[in-house]
């Protein structure tokens, strides 16, 4: 899955990440899990699992509940059309 096509990541001058969302001039902060979960979105994306596995490593998470963490987060992403379609 990846980010849709319209959707901006942006790393700032703080290093904070976040979404912006040009077609409603709105933006989207970011935690830090949150970050690296859109980065791996970006490019060619990644899946479900390979997205919980790599926080899991990263943040030293068991992977059951990575996997349970990132699903939600996808899913909060796809209900505000975050997601490039059919993903």
């Amino acid at each position: 899955m990846k980010l849709a096509p319209f959707i901006i990541f942006h790393r700032c001058g703080d290093g904070r990440e976040i979404l912006l969302l040009p077609d409603s001039n709105r933006a989207i902060a970011l935690n830090y899990s949150g970050s690296f979960i859109c980065r791996m979105l970006t490019g060619n994306g990644a899946s479900l699992d390979r997205i919980a596995a790599a926080l899991a490593a990263e943040f030293g998470l068991e992977l059951p509940q990575a996997r349970h963490d990132t699903a939600a987060f996808l899913e909060a992403m796809r209900q505000k059309n975050l997601l490039a379609d059919g993903e």
